[in-house]
């Protein structure tokens, strides 16, 4: 205890079950003073609930005694890997905004980015810009290969549900009427990076079951197909429902929850961080414009700003301008 209160470390090995107290109960007050150090639980009593939780928490990794000598380099490589990419910022932070909600919200990505296969679901509005947590993300994740590996996003809500299993997991040639020849899906095209499913609860309840033994098994069959695949990627998972109401009404699988919930995120509106205004303006400004001389002539920022963050001055039609906020996120504002 007295050595952690006197030092930082860029690496934690902690042993869960020693003479003196259970690292567990170590592990909170270490990750305060070592906020990006990667910390490594090695356990001779594996418990799946403990390890979900620790891993919730930015437990790095959690291996079982006897400690394979490849298991464990592996996880150092890795842990090295992060450690290097820790202060790397991703390129679409610029879209997030610096108030103290989308703050919290970035270190709770980096969080689950150092575990490279958890499952993510993403909640909040539409337009609170879950694509853009989910981008970020796959950059905190891969770092310099963020450009390499895939990132497949998919609306689930405007897949159709007769083809949603071949869209997903491909199709041998013959499976279904027009399918001409074999034809890879989704997951095979994200393999290696991250397949975001948008709108997850809009997923037919009877396919649900194969995107849970994907989550389970991480392994899937083509539609019509004997062979099964294996995907080594994260799936991230969105939504501007409640799965649990989902859940309570029949219409969602309450094992297929538990399974893409590892991190759950909430995005906030954008009327609940009105500070991050007109940094995203200036934002999607200069994307838009490409730089141009219109940019450059558009009405000074700071005053743009101060009309939607105003929460009392009525306008000039008597409504109040608070009215006039954007309703969610970058999507208002594009």
């Amino acid at each position: 205890m007295s050595a952690t209160a006197a030092r930082q470390f860029d690496l934690v090995l902690l042993d869960n079950h020693l003479l003196d107290g259970k690292a567990c109960d170590f592990f909170e007050r270490i990750s305060r003073r070592n906020p990006d150090a990667p910390v490594v639980m090695i356990t001779g009593l594996p418990a799946l609930n403990e390890a979900i939780a620790l891993t919730r928490n930015g437990l790095f990794d959690y291996l079982t005694k006897p400690v394979d000598a490849d298991a464990l380099a592996q996880c150092l490589r890795r842990a090295r890997l992060r450690i290097r990419q820790q202060e790397r910022a991703p390129e679409s932070e610029g879209a997030f905004g610096n108030s103290a909600a989308m703050r919290t919200l970035l270190d709770e990505l980096r969080q689950a980015a150092r575990h490279a296969t958890a499952t993510v679901l993403l909640t909040g509005e539409s337009g609170a810009g879950k694509d853009v947590a989910a981008r970020t993300l796959h950059r905190l994740t891969y770092g310099e290969r963020a450009a390499q590996a895939p990132f497949v996003a998919v609306n689930c809500a405007a897949v159709p549900g007769e083809m949603f299993e071949a869209e997903l997991f491909g199709a041998e040639r013959g499976a279904y009427t027009g399918a001409d020849r074999k034809r890879a899906g989704l997951v095979a095209a994200a393999e290696g990076g991250t397949l975001f499913l948008d709108e997850i609860a809009e997923v037919p309840l009877v396919l649900q079951a194969k995107l849970l033994r994907l989550l389970e098994g991480r392994e899937y069959r083509a539609l019509g197909g004997a062979a099964t695949e294996l995907f080594t990627g994260r799936l991230v998972a969105a939504t501007n429902k409640s799965l649990r109401t989902e859940v309570q009404a029949g219409r969602f699988r309450e094992d297929l929850l538990y399974r893409i919930e590892v991190f759950a995120m909430q995005m906030p509106p954008l009327r609940a961080r009105r500070e991050d205004i007109p940094e995203l303006a200036e934002f999607l400004l200069g994307r838009h414009s490409g730089g141009t001389a219109r940019f450059q002539s558009f009405p000074s920022l700071p005053s743009f700003a101060s009309f939607f963050q105003s929460t009392s001055a009525a306008g000039q039609d008597g409504k109040s301008r608070r009215q006039l906020a954007p309703p969610a996120g970058c999507r208002s504002l594009r």
